[in-house]
C-alpha cells in the first residue's frame, strides 16, 4: 500500500461550520464526559464493559447522537439520518478469491434497515481494536484499503471513501480517493481532544452525503413522486442508469451512464472520468479534432457515423468551504477578519489534499455527453451484422488516420454497434489513449494486453508507432470474438471445464499476475500468428466458419511477407530498394499495370511500408467479398432479430483516459464551426477502387436479375433506427441515400484512373 500522507487539508473548523450543532453543547454534557474523559468510551470503567469491542463503540456513538438530538435552551433537537451498527458481520467481502474480515461497524442511512443492507448502502466503515492493535498497523491499513476498494467497486458514484480506525484511545480517519489514501484526521488521544472527537463523529452522522464522498450532481425526484436518478449536463436534464463502471479504486474511475434527455427523449451515453489536470483532456481533445469538418467526414460512404460525437462536456462542480479575508475600519488601520464561505468549485482531488500532496497528481472529475448510444460487440444481431460492424471499424480507423490520429487501444470493449436504418453498424469508442501521429514516437504506448500488437510488446519496436498497430489489434479482437462466441446476442461457446483457458486468445491476457513478462507475451503471441491455422483459426466456433477465409486474407496482409523475421544487412538493402521501386510504380504506373503493382506491394512489402490507402482498401475488400458471398448462400438465415430485441443493453461506451483540465475549466468547449473539409472516405475511394457493398450492388442490378435474388429470404432488423439527440442531429452533407452520387465519385477509378489529380490524404 502506498505511504499515507499526514496532513489536514480541510480544517476542523470547516467541518464544524457545516454541522447544525455546536460541539460545546455536548462537551459539557455530564452523561458524556466526566473528569476530563469520555464516560462511555469502550473499555472504561463507567462503560461497564470488560472488553474493548465494536458493540461498545456503537453504544458510545449512539449516546452522542441522542445527546445531539435532545433540544436545549439555545437550539432545537436534531434528527440524525444515519447510524453506526455492528450488526453487519455476515456481509462477507471477497477480494482476489480471498475472504476478507468484515468491518466491526458500518455507517448506514436510517432509511436502510440492517436486515436489507448490502455493501451498496455502506457510507463508511470502522474497525475497533485493543491496544495491541498498534503493532498491527500495516495490516490494518491494508484492510482499510480493501474496504475502500470494495465500496468503490459496488458504488460507481463515489468520489472518495472515508474509513475509520479506533485503536484503544486513538482515532484515525483515512480518506481514499482516486489518487490513493490520505490520513485526513488523526486524534492521538480522544480524551485530551474532545472537540475534534465530536466533530469527527458528528460529521459522519450529520454532514451531507457529498461530504462523505458521494456525487452531489446525481439526484432523485421522490418528493415529486417520480422514480429514477437524474443529472444535468450542459443545461439539459437526463434520467440516468449505470451501464458500466471501472471496478478499481486508483486511476480514472470511468463510469458510463445511459442518459435519456428530458427535453427530447433522445438517448445518449454520459461518461465520467478522473483525469490529470496537468494534461489536456485527451479524449475530448481527440474527439473534437476528429469531428471537425462536415458530418460526412466521420461517416462511412453511405452516411453512417462510426466515431462518437461530443454534444456537451464539463468539469463537475461541487460546493466547498473557502476562507475569505474581509478588511474593516481601514481609516483606523488595516484590520483583517477571516470568514468561511461556501462556493462552487471544480471537483478535483485537490479539495482534500494540500500542495504537498500534489506529488501524487491532481485529478479532475470530467463529464462528457456523447452520441450515438450503442451496444457491446458481443450483442451483435447476425453474421452479416458482425462482418459489417468490423468493416465499419476499418472505416473509423481510416478516418482517424486521415486526420492524424491513432487509437492505440482497440479492444472488444471499445467496439460497439447500433442500428442505422435497420442495419447493424459499427462504432469505435474510447480515445483516452489515442495520440496524434506527430507525438507517437515521444511516448510509450499502452493498450489492452490481449490485443496489444507485436510491435508494442517487442522490446525494440520494428517500426514507428502507426495505424498498422490498430489494424493488428483488430485482428486479435476478431480472433477473440470468433473463438469465444458461437452465435449472435451474446451466445457464448460452452467449453468443457478447464479447456477454455488453454486457448491462445485466452492466454494472450497472461501478464505480471501470471508471472509473465512483456517479452514472454511477445514470444507467445508471435507463435500464435506464425501458426495461426492450427492455433487460432481451427479454434473458431462453428458459427464463424464462413469468416475464416476473410481472416486468412487479413492475416496475410498483416504478417506477410515474414514481417517479424530478422534480415541481414544485405537483405535489408535489397528490400529498401524494392520498397522504393514498387512505390514509384504505384504512384506513376498506368492503369494497365495498377492491379499487378498493388498485388506485388501486398505480397512483397511489409505492411508499414505500403501506402496507407492501399492497406485500408485491401482490408475493406476482404470484408466486402465476405459480405458478397452471403448473398450467394441459398439457405434461409436464422431470424435472430426478435431474440435480440428482448435483450436490454447493460453496458456501452466505456474505457480508460489520459487527459487534463485547463485553468478556465469550460473554455473551448463550444461546438466548432463546420468547415468545408472533404470527407477522407472520398480520398480513399478515389485513390483505390472500392468494392460496392452487396446491399448497394443488389439495388443497382438489372431488373431481369431481381427475381433470382428474391429467392433468398433475408432476415431484416425490426428495431427502429437510433434517433440521436436533436443537439447532434446534423444533416449529413453530400450524402443522398436515395441517389447514388456518392458511388459515382468512385467510378473514374473503377474505370482505371490512377487518381493523380486527387489531393494527398493528410
Amino acid at each position: 500500500m502506498p505511504p499515507i500522507e499526514n496532513m489536514d487539508a480541510i480544517f476542523p473548523e470547516f467541518i464544524e461550520y457545516f454541522l447544525p450543532i455546536k460541539t460545546e453543547q455536548l462537551m459539557d454534557d455530564p452523561n458524556l464526559r466526566k473528569d476530563g474523559e469520555w464516560t462511555k468510551w469502550p473499555g472504561r470503567k463507567e462503560s461497564k464493559s470488560k472488553c474493548f469491542n465494536a458493540s461498545e463503540m456503537e453504544s458510545f456513538i449512539n449516546d452522542i447522537a441522542e445527546a445531539a438530538a435532545r433540544p436545549t435552551s439555545t437550539s432545537v433537537g436534531l434528527k440524525h439520518d444515519r447510524y453506526w451498527t455492528s450488526g453487519f458481520l455476515d456481509k462477507l467481502v471477497t477480494r482476489a478469491g480471498e475472504e476478507v474480515k468484515t468491518p466491526d461497524l458500518v455507517l448506514l442511512s436510517k432509511h436502510t434497515s440492517l436486515k436489507d443492507a448490502t455493501w451498496k448502502d455502506v457510507l463508511s466503515v470502522m474497525n475497533v481494536v485493543h491496544e495491541n492493535g498498534r503493532e498491527r498497523q500495516p495490516e490494518l491499513d491494508a484492510l482499510n484499503t480493501k474496504y475502500a476498494e470494495h465500496i468503490f467497486n459496488v458504488q460507481p458514484a463515489r468520489r472518495f471513501v472515508p474509513v475509520c480506525l479506533v485503536v484503544e484511545d486513538e482515532l484515525r480517519i483515512t480518506i481514499f480517493d482516486r489518487t490513493g489514501p490520505l490520513l485526513y484526521r488523526h486524534i492521538p488521544h480522544i480524551h485530551k481532544d474532545p472537540k475534534n472527537t465530536l466533530i469527527a463523529i458528528l460529521g459522519t452522522l450529520l454532514l451531507d452525503r457529498q461530504d462523505l464522498g458521494y456525487d452531489p450532481t446525481l439526484y432523485d425526484k421522490k418528493e415529486s413522486g417520480i422514480e429514477g436518478t437524474f443529472m444535468k449536463v450542459g443545461g439539459v436534464e437526463y434520467e440516468v442508469t449505470t451501464i458500466y463502471h471501472e471496478r478499481i479504486m486508483h486511476g480514472r474511475g470511468t463510469v458510463c451512464w445511459k442518459g435519456i434527455s428530458q427535453v427530447d427523449e433522445s438517448v445518449v451515453v454520459i461518461k465520467d472520468q478522473w483525469t490529470d489536470v496537468k494534461k489536456k483532456n485527451r479524449e475530448l481533445e481527440i474527439l473534437k479534432h476528429l469531428n471537425k469538418g462536415e458530418e460526412s467526414s466521420v461517416c462511412t460512404p453511405d452516411g453512417v457515423r462510426v466515431i462518437p460525437k461530443v454534444i456537451a462536456s464539463e468539469v463537475v462542480m461541487v460546493r466547498a468551504p473557502r476562507v475569505v479575508e474581509i478588511r474593516e475600519d481601514e481609516e483606523k488601520g488595516p484590520m483583517v477578519r477571516c470568514k468561511i464561505q461556501v462556493v462552487d468549485v471544480q471537483d478535483t482531488t485537490a479539495l482534500l489534499r494540500s500542495p504537498d500532496g500534489e506529488k501524487r497528481g491532481v485529478l479532475a472529475h470530467w463529464r462528457m455527453v456523447m452520441t450515438p448510444f450503442a451496444s457491446p460487440i458481443q450483442e451483435f444481431p447476425s453474421f452479416e451484422g458482425i462482418v459489417t460492424i468490423f468493416r465499419d471499424i476499418i472505416y473509423a480507423m481510416y478516418i482517424a488516420h486521415s486526420k492524424g490520429v491513432h487509437h492505440h487501444d482497440i479492444s472488444h470493449r471499445n467496439i460497439l454497434w447500433y442500428y442505422h436504418e435497420g442495419s447493424a453498424r459499427g462504432l469505435l469508442i474510447d480515445y483516452d489513449g489515442a495520440s496524434f501521429a506527430a507525438d507517437n514516437n515521444h511516448q510509450r504506448l499502452g493498450g489492452t494486453l490481449p490485443y496489444m500488437p507485436l510491435n508494442v510488446l517487442k522490446k525494440h519496436p520494428d517500426y514507428s508507432h502507426c495505424y498498422c498497430e490498430d489494424l493488428e489489434s483488430l485482428f486479435y479482437v476478431m480472433c477473440y470474438v470468433s473463438t469465444m462466441f458461437d452465435g449472435p446476442c451474446n451466445t457464448r461457446v460452452k467449453f468443457s471445464i478447464g479447456s477454455g483457458g488453454h486457448l491462445d486468445v485466452m492466454r494472450w491476457r497472461e501478464g505480471k499476475a501470471n508471472g509473465k513478462t512483456q517479452e514472454d507475451s511477445y514470444r507467445f503471441k508471435l507463435r500464435s500468428v506464425q501458426n495461426c491455422e492450427e492455433r487460432l483459426f481451427s479454434k473458431f466456433a462453428p458459427y464463424f466458419e464462413g469468416f475464416k477465409d476473410c481472416m486468412r486474407r487479413l492475416h496475410k496482409l498483416l504478417f506477410g511477407p515474414d514481417n517479424y523475421l530478422s534480415t541481414s544487412s544485405s537483405q535489408s538493402t535489397q528490400y529498401k530498394g524494392r520498397v522504393k521501386a514498387l512505390k514509384e510504380r504505384y504512384e506513376e504506373g498506368g492503369e494497365d499495370e495498377l492491379d499487378e503493382v498493388k498485388r506485388a506491394i501486398n505480397e512483397e512489402l511489409r505492411i508499414w511500408d505500403r501506402p496507407s490507402e492501399l492497406v485500408f482498401h485491401s482490408f475493406l475488400e476482404a470484408f466486402d467479398d465476405t459480405l458478397e458471398k452471403l448473398w450467394e448462400v441459398t439457405e434461409e438465415p436464422v431470424d435472430v432479430e426478435s431474440r435480440h430485441e428482448q435483450q436490454k443493453v447493460e453496458e456501452t461506451q466505456a474505457a480508460p483516459v489520459h487527459e487534463t483540465v485547463g485553468a478556465e475549466g469550460n473554455d473551448g468547449m463550444e461546438a466548432e464551426p463546420l468547415s468545408k473539409e472533404p470527407s477522407p472516405q472520398m480520398f480513399l475511394g478515389q485513390n483505390v477502387p472500392l468494392v460496392q457493398s452487396p446491399r448497394k450492388r443488389r439495388a443497382s442490378e438489372p431488373e431481369n436479375e431481381e427475381p433470382e435474388r428474391t429467392k433468398i429470404k433475408r432476415s431484416k432488423p425490426v428495431a427502429a433506427p437510433f434517433q440521436p439527440s436533436t443537439v447532434a442531429n446534423i444533416p449529413v452533407t453530400g450524402v443522398d441515400h436515395e441517389k447514388k452520387e456518392h458511388c459515382d465519385l468512385l467510378q473514374p477509378l473503377r474505370d482505371g484512373s490512377n487518381g493523380a489529380d486527387i489531393p494527398a490524404v493528410l
